[in-house]
């Protein structure tokens, strides 16, 4: 399958992008956020309030999730569920188990990709997030060999560009 990249927004310290399958109407990212967004309203918007926090912060490893060592994978929400801003359940932070799954090229640029409820410690084993899992990785290195060659940095490596007619082949 082929994806185009897609700008998805401007923070003060934070450019975001995804990818959009040739052909498609929507990002990985706007699929994920439109799915969820009726089946888990309150844990999306407690990830978009994460977001939001890496925006003004800039994509700093403490705001993100590792969940595989050895993998450039990362997911939002953060590990650290009881610093802000948190998910509440009964009045208590809890774990909020949504996994937003994207690649930190850097502080500054994020691509965002798909995710879904996590049900079990291994995201290998569970149904909800196994194939985004999978395939997050397979972007992840599909962009990083796409790097200087048909993604580049702006001069200070606070943004890339790339041609708009270039496509990522998974």
């Amino acid at each position: 399958m082929k994806y185009s990249i897609t700008h998805e927004a401007t923070f003060e310290k934070l450019e975001i992008y995804s990818l959009t399958p040739l052909g498609g109407s929507k990002s990985l990212f706007l699929e994920f956020r439109d799915r969820i967004a009726g089946q888990h309203p309150r844990k999306l918007t407690h990830l978009l309030s994460c977001i939001e926090q890496i925006g003004k912060r800039g994509a700093l490893l403490k705001l993100l999730r590792n969940e595989q060592s050895g993998s450039e994978l990362m997911a939002i929400p953060k590990k650290n569920f009881k610093t802000d801003p948190t998910y509440k359940e009964h009045g208590k932070p809890t774990k909020n188990m949504l996994r937003l799954y994207c690649h930190r090229l850097n502080g500054d640029v994020i691509f965002l990709f798909s995710g879904g409820l996590k049900t079990t410690n291994d995201p290998l084993k569970c149904p909800n997030v196994k194939q985004h899992f999978l395939n997050g990785q397979k972007f992840c290195n599909a962009i990083d060999e796409s790097m200087n060659d048909e993604i580049h940095w702006i001069d200070d490596n606070t943004d890339i560009d790339y041609n708009d007619d270039f496509t990522l082949e998974l």
